[in-house]
């Protein structure tokens, strides 16, 4: 699936105001890892690509705000890990267990 997706990111200097809205085109796919499918969104651009990890507890979203300021011009690859984000969540997994006991929504 091919989205693209308007967000207005915040700029981080407060002498200048550099706010400016940016459209995003990037691609949404899910990769097969054994019995699970992992969430990948790929934004178009020159290689090397530059590839993007959420920590935890976290999601691919993380770098809604970042990803604009890389690509273009460089092709910027995110993922959702097992367990979080859009990605599959199996049950009896260590996160999915984490969560359950902290009562986390993953």
């Amino acid at each position: 699936m091919a989205y693209a997706v308007a967000i207005q990111p915040v700029a981080l200097d407060l002498l200048c105001d550099t706010r400016r809205e940016v459209m995003m085109a990037y691609q949404e796919n899910f990769v097969q890892r054994d019995r699970h499918r992992i969430y990948v969104r790929d934004h178009p651009g020159a290689e090397p690509a530059i590839i993007l990890m959420h920590g935890f507890p976290d999601n691919g979203h993380l770098y809604d705000r970042l990803s604009p300021y890389l690509s273009p011009p460089r092709r910027v690859v995110l993922f959702d890990f097992l367990g979080w984000g859009s990605s599959d969540k199996p049950s009896g997994r260590m996160v999915a267990s984490i969560c359950a006991w902290l009562r986390l929504d993953s």
